[in-house]
């Protein structure tokens, strides 16, 4: 399969390696998940054209807004509110996980200098990626997200007091998604394509291949 359009139920996408020259993607979803035979850069970067930007162009905007290139994590859409950022550098296609952190119940250290998220719908996985670097990498997406909220309040404000109506109380922070890594019960889900490769491990319960 090779038509996916990432929209606000992605949790992840990881690539899968074909052959020397060839790598697709493993999607995670609130569906569960699927092979798509393109790339996650690819993927990513034809969502942000779909919402009407580039993936050159939300990387200039994160610059712009909280001064990181490197690593940098992406709004994908605004009006959705749906972010991701890259396990370390997108350059590294056969190894770049990009996650959704609106999804992300918890996350904790696991073995060998990786970390261990688990998600909302209880789906659970552990990345190549140091704890610190996974929190670091939360941080500055958390970080791009309330930049963007504050530019929107304000452009809000702006456009109340040219037009002379009355401010009316501000909900944006009350209806847009939070980062919460404390909430929800497993639940056990059949995503077993993302085991599909031996870098990640996942809990005995998880079903195998």
């Amino acid at each position: 399969m090779n038509d996916y359009e990432i929209n606000a139920s992605t949790m992840l996408i990881k690539p899968l390696i074909i052959s020397k020259y060839d790598c697709h993607s493993i999607v995670l979803d609130s569906e569960g998940s699927q092979e798509i035979a393109l790339n996650p850069v690819k993927l990513i970067s034809d969502g942000c054209k779909f919402f009407g930007s580039s993936l050159e162009g939300r990387k200039t905007a994160t610059k712009h807004l909280i001064g990181f290139t490197h690593k940098a994590p992406i709004m994908i859409d605004s009006l959705s509110y749906i972010f991701t950022f890259p396990t370390t550098s997108p350059k590294r296609k056969n190894d770049c996980i990009w996650v959704f952190p609106q999804h992300l119940s918890r996350y904790h250290k696991a073995p060998h200098s990786r970390t261990h998220l688990i998600f909302h719908n209880g789906f659970e996985i552990t990345l190549d990626i140091s704890f610190d670097s996974f929190s670091n990498q939360l941080a500055r997406t958390s970080l791009l997200h309330m930049k963007l909220l504050g530019n929107f309040d304000k452009a809000k404000r702006k456009n109340l007091y040219l037009t002379g109506n009355t401010p009316p109380s501000l909900r944006a922070a009350e209806s847009t998604p939070h980062y919460n890594y404390d909430q929800n019960n497993n639940i056990p889900m059949n995503h077993s394509l993302l085991n599909r490769t031996r870098d990640d491990t996942f809990t005995d319960d998880t079903p195998k291949l």
